[in-house]
Formats: C-alpha cells, sequence, structure tokens
C-alpha cells in the first residue's frame, strides 16, 4: 500500500511583510502590527500554508511522497518556539508557546511575511491555515483549538531512533500506538528506519506538542533517493533529451509499453525526466502516448529524487482522457487543456 497526494508547487516572488490574524478558541482577532517579546508556555500551534510551493492535502493510504522539503521556515518573533521547517506539506508545529498570541514570521524564496496569531491556549492546540497569494497573506477558514488533533501528518529527517520514540526534524514521536510502518518496498518495522532518513508521519497531535504516530511512511528507497510526488501545470515539454535515466526506479504498476519519446517536462517551475520506465496515463485511466503532454495541461507527476537532485518520473498522469487527443472540438480541446 502507498500514499498517494495532489500537489501544486508554484513558484512565486512575494514582496513587504504582511500581517495576518487568526482567532482560535472563541476568541476575536485584531492587527496588532509589529514586535513583541514573547515568554514561553504551554500552548501548540499546528499551522498550514498554501500558495508557494506547498501541496494540498494527500490521500492517505496511497503511495509515498516528498519533494524534500519546502526551504520555507517559520520564526517565533521573541524568545519562545524558535525557528522551524515548513515541510514539503506546507505544515509545520510550534510548542511552548504561550498563551494569547504571537507573532510569526515566514521566510524563504522571496518570502519574508510577518503573522500574527491570536487565540492559543495551554495545553491545547490551536490549528491554522493560511494562503499566500501574490503579495498577500490570507486566513482560509477557521482557527479551531482542541486538546488534540487526530489525523495530523507532517514530514521530517529522523533524527533518533528508539523502540518507543521517534525525534523527527525536532519533534517527538511517540510510537507506543504504532500500527503501520511502509517502505518503498511495501510493508515494513520500526527497526528498518534510520538516522537520516525523510519519513511522513500520521496520527494524533497532542496539547504538549508530542504526534502520536498511527503510521509512518518512508519517503527514502535502498538507493538513498526520496520518493517524491506534486501536480501542476505543464509549462515546457522538450524532446527525448540526452541524459540517461533508463535507472529511473519502475513505477509498481509496470512501465508504458515502450514510447519511442521520452521528454524531459517543466511541471509547477521543476523539471522532472522521463524514460522507458516511466508510466503514462490519461486521469480517466487510459493510457497516455506522451507525444500527446502539452503546454497547458495539468499532470500528475511521481517518482524519485537523486542524490544529485534529478526528478526521475515513475509516473505521469495527465487529467484528461484519450478524448482529448483525438478531438478537435473547442469545447473538450478547452476542457483537456485547463490548467
Amino acid at each position: 500500500m502507498r500514499r498517494k497526494g495532489n500537489r501544486s508547487l508554484h513558484t512565486a516572488v512575494l514582496c513587504a511583510a504582511v500581517a495576518l490574524v487568526a482567532a482560535g478558541c472563541g476568541k476575536s482577532s485584531s492587527v496588532t502590527g509589529g514586535s513583541e517579546t514573547v515568554i514561553g508556555g504551554n500552548a501548540v500551534l499546528q499551522g498550514t500554508v498554501q500558495g508557494v510551493g506547498f501541496a494540498s492535502t494527500p490521500v492517505r493510504g496511497a503511495t509515498h511522497e516528498s519533494s524534500g522539503g519546502s526551504g520555507y521556515t517559520v520564526t517565533v518573533v521573541g524568545a519562545a518556539g524558535g525557528t522551524v521547517e515548513i515541510d514539503e506539506d506546507g505544515r509545520f508545529v510550534l510548542a511552548g508557546l504561550p498563551a494569547g498570541a504571537v507573532t510569526l514570521r515566514i521566510e524563504g524564496a522571496g518570502v519574508s511575511a510577518q503573522v500574527t496569531v491570536e487565540g492559543l491556549v495551554d495545553g491545547q492546540v490551536l490549528t491554522v491555515e493560511m494562503r499566500v497569494n501574490g503579495g498577500t497573506v490570507q486566513l482560509t477558514g477557521s482557527p479551531t483549538c482542541a486538546p488534540s488533533v487526530a489525523n495530523t501528518y507532517f514530514s521530517g529527517d529522523i533524527e533518533s531512533v528508539s523502540p518507543t520514540t521517534l525525534v523527527v526534524s525536532g519533534r517527538k514521536v511517540d510510537l507506543s500506538k504504532l500500527q503501520k510502518v511502509w517502505l518503498p518496498s511495501g510493508r515494513g518495522d520500526i527497526s528498518d528506519l534510520e538516522v537520516g532518513d525523510r519519513v511522513k508521519v500520521w496520527g494524533t497531535l497532542l496539547g504538549d506538542g508530542v504526534l502520536v504516530a498511527d503510521e509512518i511512511v518512508s519517503l527514502v528507497n535502498d538507493a538513498g533517493e526520496t520518493w517524491f510526488s506534486f501536480k501542476g501545470r505543464v509549462d515546457g515539454v522538450s524532446g527525448s533529451g540526452t541524459r540517461a535515466l533508463d535507472d529511473v526506479h519502475g513505477s509498481p504498476n509496470g512501465g508504458s509499453p515502450s514510447p519511442a519519446f521520452y521528454p524531459t517536462l517543466s511541471i509547477a517551475g521543476k523539471t522532472v525526466y522521463t524514460s522507458g520506465s516511466t508510466k503514462f496515463k490519461w486521469s480517466e485511466g487510459g493510457t497516455l502516448d506522451p507525444r500527446e503532454i502539452k503546454v497547458g495541461q495539468t499532470a500528475y507527476v511521481e517518482g524519485y529524487r537523486n542524490k544529485d537532485g534529478a526528478l526521475k518520473a515513475s509516473s505521469v498522469v495527465v487529467d484528461g482522457s484519450s478524448a482529448c487527443a483525438s478531438s478537435s472540438t473547442l469545447d473538450v480541446a478547452a476542457l483537456c487543456n485547463a490548467g
């Protein structure tokens, strides 16, 4: 069994710091602006940032996925909380925060945005969502506050392993309720995980910041390559190319029937290499001739990232059907090319 998630990875250059205020636990909010002194506490903040290289929610139980980290960080302005990585799903957790309000700073790849969050309560998890759009950061949905949050997840690198506990990117993971460990090759065990492996952890986030895991997915294969998957607009399609990627990690479902054309694709700003082992399909299930991939289509791609950073596709799935390739009607063409 593998996990599958749709990813929307889009790079944008943002300017200026933007204030966002989120209310939680029934409290009202207002823009406070500026910096403030932050002391320690016992509140937990779980956040999701979307819109700049971050993903939409992955579907549990479908495939491994990782893009190797987002390259963005969130910092608490003041003494408590420090700086944490925003993972490739756009998620972060800060523990030990004071009750009331904190000011955060999101940074990376042209982004430097101030975020003020209110409604923190000791011993509870405040969950907020925000979206970076152009030069602004906006709250999406309503913040929630609870003693624990079930069915949450995050990705990170293993820093320590024991039979009962992991430390993943600085976060404690309780293994007392662990049910499944998934490796690229199939079902595994906690003993198969090593320090340095990148994993995705699913479980329940408690009000002390500990995540009680029920399922863990390893994102690294035996060759040290990291699984990735994302969805985005096709921005470019080149010829077969000269790069030899015939050693691409094959899809568990097998490759396409020997297409003579293995394009190099630009999808959501990322270069993706294909080969004879890449499986090409339409989203409705039909076999896709890679020559039918066009700029403007939307594609879901998954595979492994080489140690040198190259993205080698195991599969490419383009939104649409085989009718998209054969039809010349305006309505069908517009639907097929919708990105």
